[in-house]
């Protein structure tokens, strides 16, 4: 595979948000592009911190990454930090790595990846339990998240915390993204719209276009 994967991470200087909502705290906005095996994968993010005052608890990743076989993946991916952000810390400096170094990965990647979601849910639950939390963090993590599918003809995915789902739909996502070729100004724009809707929450957002 090849790439020439470019990275740019900024401020929100060009967020696309009006002057009102630019004075919530921007975290971290970027673009970044590859072209693994020819094909040419953009990417961008955005993150503002809530209202709340704990502070920002929501990471994120959206990186190509180049392995020692010469391979070469997009790892993408939310953490929607609730009561503090050790866990989505821990998540977005671990799991992905885990990920990538099971048995498999490459020739059983569905099933690789739920054995490594299981020992590192196992994993967590052991630190949270020396902590002395351990119980009540399994009560407050026994909801479900929903399955969306994505095809050979999928053209952008977008991730993000509850901050954007609580207040947009996902069809509603699709129709603001489609008409936006920047990823990273797209990812702003859904932000800057879930803010206008009222949310308070942190959010964090990452858009792919995958063609």
């Amino acid at each position: 595979m090849s790439s020439s994967q470019q990275l740019e991470v900024g401020e929100g200087e060009e967020s696309g948000l009006d002057e009102e909502l630019r004075k919530q705290a921007v975290r971290e906005t970027g673009r970044g592009s590859a072209s693994p095996a020819g094909r040419k994968v953009t990417f961008g993010f955005h993150l503002v911190e809530g209202k709340t005052p704990h502070g920002m608890e929501d990471r994120h990743v959206a990186e190509f990454r180049r392995l020692e076989d010469g391979n070469e993946v997009g790892l993408f991916a939310v953490f929607d930090g609730h009561a503090g952000a050790d866990v989505a810390t821990y998540l977005r400096e671990h799991l992905f790595d885990d990920i990538l170094r099971e048995p498999g990965f490459w020739t059983d990647t569905v099933d690789a990846i739920r054995r490594t979601y299981h020992r590192t849910d196992r994993r967590v639950l052991e630190m949270t339990e020396e902590e002395g939390d351990g119980e009540e963090r399994r009560r407050r993590n026994a909801g479900s998240t929903a399955d969306v599918g994505a095809g050979a003809g999928t053209e952008f995915v977008v991730l993000a915390s509850d901050g954007l789902w609580k207040v947009m739909s996902n069809q509603e996502c699709v129709d603001a993204v489609r008409g936006t070729a920047d990823a990273r100004k797209a990812a702003a724009e859904l932000v800057g719209e879930a803010l206008e809707r009222g949310s308070a929450d942190d959010i964090a957002c990452v858009v792919v276009r995958l063609h």
